[in-house]
């Protein structure tokens, strides 16, 4: 698996019944996954350079959660990664 970190193309934020839905989805096809590598399309899009974005790779998905309308992947060690 491997994560893209892309600005959304319309700035469409999506309704809250549809991030539930899109989490119970993910959470069946990506929990427990490995992230395999990270590359990120845009520097605007980087909010934390420590530790580094790299550093995330290798490690499993453990959780999808919701925070407000974005959508959280929890990893090992206290990462965390969320949609823009």
């Amino acid at each position: 698996m491997e994560a893209t970190a892309t600005s959304c193309y319309n700035n469409h934020m999506p309704e809250l019944p549809d991030v539930t839905i899109y989490i119970e989805t993910l959470k069946r096809y990506v929990g427990g996954a490995v992230l395999e590598k990270v590359r990120i399309a845009s520097p605007f899009l980087l909010r934390s350079v420590d530790p580094p974005v790299a550093s995330i790779a290798g490690k499993p998905i453990h959780s999808i959660r919701r925070l407000g309308k974005r959508i959280v992947f929890c990893f090992d060690d206290e990462f965390f990664w969320c949609s823009t």
